[in-house]
């Protein structure tokens, strides 16, 4: 699939769900599948941990804001390195930045921040590194906003090139992005 199709393959999705059911759940298969086609992926896994709770396996997934919607895991040594979460469509995520922060570390290890790709569908904000987090801040794109009153999506041109460069170059184990 080319890139252009792929596009053309999101955009049809989150147009049919804003018309059809706006949300958030409905976002994890096309977002799932978005990032399991990026070439830095083929070492690691995506789990959809949006429905674990605290238990003896789930306290893995479980950060200081809870438990994120999906966990990227190594696959050797399974290890959580990395969350997604997703909000719906129209959701600001400027009013969600804390939930953000707070995903960056584990319940049990404050230390080691994790690498956080949070997102609407529309507008993607990566988070990584080791900087405080007003540092880090410089990674977002927007794809596009909801116009409510049409229930449509207004797309932003030439933005799609710059997510799959963004996704395609996020260093998982949080070294660098």
């Amino acid at each position: 699939m080319t890139i252009t199709e792929e596009f053309e393959l999101y955009q049809r999705e989150l147009n049919l769900i804003l018309i059809q059911n706006p949300i958030e759940c409905e976002l994890y298969s096309v977002i799932a599948a978005l990032l399991r086609n990026r070439e830095n992926m083929k070492n690691y896994s995506l789990r959809d941990v949006s429905a674990r709770r605290k238990s003896a396996i789930g306290n893995k997934f479980l950060t200081t804001a809870g438990f994120p919607d999906f966990a990227v895991m190594t696959i050797k040594e399974p290890k959580m390195i990395g969350v997604v979460e997703i909000k719906r469509f129209v959701v600001n995520l400027d009013n969600e930045e804390t939930q953000a922060e707070k995903h960056r570390y584990r319940e049990n290890d404050t230390e080691n921040p994790l690498v956080v790709l949070y997102t609407n569908g529309l507008e993607w904000r990566l988070y990584a590194g080791s900087g405080e987090f007003g540092e880090i801040k410089d990674k977002r794109i927007s794809l596009g906003k909801v116009n409510e009153g049409d229930r449509k999506i207004d797309w932003e041109n030439g933005k799609w090139n710059s997510l799959i460069k963004l996704l395609e170059g996020i260093d998982w184990t949080g070294a660098s992005y």
